[in-house]
């Protein structure tokens, strides 16, 4: 391969790793995608070449020769750590690290980004002990002292505050909606922060079509 293209190449796959993983390096992101994810991304990049005017079309072919090799170096890193894993003769520490890396990519690909006034923002589901409610009128008057579905949300100050989570309502406002005004919530108060338990990380792929319009990754088409 003719060296400038090569070095083309790669420069936009580290400009996708540094977009989306935070550094070129950080392969946790690439790892997270499916197989039909990978094609679904350069189909649809493919497709931009096509109709893209002369003078674009080379770049956008770039990209999809980035995306390719991604993908490739992906599925051999993947399909490697599965088989060290399975290795009778890889050290304990070697087949925890591989462990690791792949429920790390698993824990990536599930998340869905929180988000407060329509702002990137850190959100964990979990339970909280309800404090005294402020007027004997609110909605969880009656509910001090009992352990309740909530979110956390931090408030961007080194604080956070809950909302109730008891019917998913929480959960669809901050983790789909955007967490705008627009959206329905239920403050929760709490005495005592430490109360909060986060819920244990879900592993598996939520079921659908690759790159659902809500999916992990919708910004990648971006």
């Amino acid at each position: 391969m003719n060296a400038q293209i090569a070095s083309e190449i790669q420069t936009e796959q580290d400009h996708g790793r540094q977009k989306y993983a935070g550094r070129p390096n950080n392969f946790r992101h690439d790892d997270c995608h499916t197989d039909e994810e990978w094609a679904a991304y350069i189909a649809d990049h493919n497709e931009r070449a096509k109709i893209a005017p002369p003078m674009e079309r080379r770049q956008h072919l770039i990209k999809v020769a980035g995306l390719a090799i991604s993908a490739v170096e992906s599925i051999d890193r993947k399909s490697e750590a599965a088989s060290i894993t399975m290795d009778a003769d890889a050290s304990p520490q070697t087949k925890a690290a591989l462990v690791e890396m792949i429920k790390c990519a698993k824990e990536y690909a599930t998340a869905k980004i929180p988000e407060w006034n329509y702002l990137p923002t850190k959100a964990w589901r979990g339970t909280v002990i309800v404090g005294k409610s402020m007027t004997p009128t609110w909605w969880c008057a009656g509910l001090e002292g009992t352990r309740r579905k909530c979110v956390k949300v931090d408030d961007g100050q080194g604080d956070a505050f809950f909302i109730d989570d008891e019917n998913g309502h929480g959960s669809l406002k901050v983790f789909e909606l955007g967490g705008g005004p627009d959206s329905f919530h239920a403050s929760i108060p709490v005495d005592d922060p430490n109360s909060f338990v986060a819920d244990p990380i879900v592993w598996e792929r939520p079921p659908g079509p690759p790159n659902p319009p809500k999916g992990p990754h919708p910004r990648e088409f971006a």
